[in-house]
């Protein structure tokens, strides 16, 4: 790089970046994807370092293989006098080697992108997916809610019993020495109540009664013709005449304060029933030592009982629980990139916002292959001619030039060997060959040559 121009120092330093940013993004979205369903930051960190370095490192490979098609539209232009097939079957071969690239590219771009989208939408679907949990899990809902009511219910009725006990047993109900007797809260409040209802009544009744009274007058003096302002002067009381409306109006009267006036009957037979409730109250609270006791030992057996009902109720509701799980009425919520982009996909078919969702994440789609595409693109067709690349490919030909001829060399010196190794085994061959002859020669001379015979007296001694 330090032989090349400052242009491609430039696209150097420029690739560099580009790689630390597409680092940087790869790390982001690696960690957003699977932070939902690894809950450890040490661990989930870890693999987003892993795989953005493995993808980097890998573009990075692509981008030294770049350098060998930089600048291929600037090359095509300078050989257009060649003419289009000969261009056509010296480039074609490196126009596909191109579109492999970018298909990898944006391949790459597809599988960043497709890590990215479950958390790019986690809320809509983390909602969704709770959604059709809950609605899964309806019936185990409605059992544990019906328990839980069941075991509130009961508890409401300990304590209801105990506050009652408690409110009779008090120091002010005890029959010895003076005492206040504490009339029950309920009992004060509907006695108010009813003696306010008394006095609206009353109070109706007697404005009712009033202006009754002055219909009469009026009646009285249109029938005989007074003269005032006032009335007509005209005696009598025709259809349509004000007498005729004060007769009506005195009707209604009377009609209402025969209402009111049942009503105030009703309520004050309410109150004469609360009065007794309340002295009846009195007389209850009145209490001797021994009912005292025995309120004060049912008091203790509700309070173990409370108790006891506290204690066992998580209990119930545990193993109620336990009981619906292993039986399979509960459905647990998974939450894993599976499970995510077949809810994404059910959001994108969603009549409402299917169309939104699929927008943006064509969006996103877009966004990353950009960022993936966008410098290679730049690098091969639109760079400015690289004095680097052609230092590249020159010193990779020298390299592959050094070891072809240094391969020949070897090869030679191997076909060199092997030939002498060849004609020193053909020699000894031949060495072989003719020892084998001279014995068999020897062999067939023995053959012909009598043995002398031993006497027998010879033998003897």
């Amino acid at each position: 790089m330090k032989q090349s121009t400052r242009v491609d120092q430039i696209w150097g330093v420029q690739l560099g970046i580009s790689l630390l940013l597409t680092f940087i993004v790869v790390a982001a979205a690696t960690y957003a994807s699977v932070s939902y369903f690894v809950p450890h930051y040490p661990i989930s960190a870890a693999m987003a370092l892993v795989v953005a370095t493995i993808v980097v490192l890998f573009d990075r490979a692509l981008f030294q293989a770049d350098w060998f098609e930089m600048g291929v539209l600037t090359e095509i232009s300078n050989e257009s006098e060649a003419g289009v097939w000969r261009l056509v079957v010296r480039y074609l071969p490196r126009f596909f080697k191109i579109c492999a690239r970018l298909g990898i590219s944006v391949l790459l771009a597809f599988t960043v992108s497709t890590m990215v989208e479950p958390a790019a939408f986690g809320g809509m679907i983390r909602d969704l997916l709770e959604t059709e949990n809950e609605l899964a899990n309806a019936e185990y809902h409605d059992q544990v809610g019906r328990l839980e009511a069941d075991l509130t219910d009961r508890k409401g009725e300990l304590e209801t019993q105990i506050d009652m006990l408690s409110q009779r047993v008090s120091a002010e109900a005890l029959i010895d020495g003076p005492r206040s007797i504490e009339v029950p809260a309920e009992l004060n409040s509907q006695k108010l109540g009813i003696e306010s209802e008394i006095d609206g009544l009353v109070q109706q009744i007697d404005r009712l009664e009033e202006e009754n009274r002055q219909l009469k007058v009026d009646i009285a003096c249109e029938m005989t013709g007074c003269k005032s302002e006032e009335y007509t002067g005209v005696p009598g009381c025709p259809p349509g005449s004000n007498c005729f409306q004060f007769q009506l109006r005195l009707q209604n009267n009377q009609d209402r304060l025969q209402s009111l006036n049942e009503d105030l009957s009703k309520a004050n037979t309410g109150l004469d029933a609360v009065v007794g409730n309340i002295e009846a109250a009195k007389n209850d609270a009145v209490l001797s030592p021994d009912e005292v006791q025995g309120i004060r030992d049912q008091i203790v057996t509700l309070s173990a009982d409370l108790a006891a009902h506290n204690a066992e109720r998580p209990l119930l509701i545990r193993s109620l629980e336990n009981r619906l799980v292993e039986t399979g009425v509960f459905v647990p919520l998974r939450d894993d990139p599976i499970v995510r982009l077949a809810a994404l996909d059910r959001l994108k078919a969603d009549p409402e916002n299917g169309a939104t969702v699929a927008y943006l994440e064509w969006i996103l789609k877009a966004f990353v292959a950009f960022l993936e595409i966008a410098p290679v693109v730049a690098k091969m067709f639109f760079s400015p001619p690289s004095a680097y690349a052609a230092l590249v490919r020159l010193q990779i030909l020298e390299k592959q030039v050094s070891a072809r001829s240094k391969s020949r060399e070897l090869v030679d010196r191997e076909h060199r060997e092997r030939d002498t190794a060849e004609d020193a085994l053909e020699k000894v061959r031949a060495n072989a060959r003719t020892r084998a002859s001279v014995n068999i020669r020897l062999d067939d001379i023995d053959n012909t040559i009598p043995m002398p015979r031993m006497s027998r007296g010879s033998n003897d001694a």
